[in-house]
């Protein structure tokens, strides 16, 4: 979603309106996330996490919770939406890359066994190795994960 670029009294009506739907009604959490993100991509600065959390009465983890959700695959949104998944599970999903979402969620769908938070979490770092047992200089480490050894 790009910043919405308007004259100040079209962004300031349009926080208005984002609040006023976001205080007045139940969304379902990913409708929520979006509308959240909008809001903040109104004026990054003036409508921080904190500043939204303080304004519709809820805690900044909350707020930054819901945003994550809009950083999950499509198909894993879908799933969401439509029930196919828990929010609990999809917050979880939401630290994975896109390609780990996907798979994971073919494994979740139908499965409440798969969906507990703690095994997804488990399933997403059963790969991991602790950087503590590196053998190259952590300093040389760029953040990037290897999927294979090739």
């Amino acid at each position: 979603m790009k910043p919405y670029d308007a004259d100040p009294d079209d962004v300031a009506a349009r926080a208005i309106a984002l609040l006023e739907n976001l205080q007045r009604a139940e969304l379902p959490p990913l409708e929520e996330a979006k509308a959240l993100l909008a809001l903040h991509e109104l004026d990054p600065k003036a409508w921080s996490t904190l500043a939204i959390a303080e304004r519709i009465g809820r805690t900044q983890r909350y707020v930054q919770q819901r945003l994550a959700l809009t950083r999950l695959d499509d198909r894993v949104q879908a799933a969401l939406a439509t029930g196919q998944i828990r929010l609990e599970a999809a917050r979880v999903l939401a630290a994975a890359e896109p390609a780990e979402q996907r798979k994971l969620l073919n494994t979740m769908i139908g499965n409440e066994y798969y969906q507990d938070p703690a095994r997804i979490r488990s399933m997403l770092t059963s790969n991991s190795v602790d950087a503590a047992l590196a053998i190259f200089p952590l300093d040389a480490y760029d953040g990037n994960r290897l999927e294979t050894d090739d």
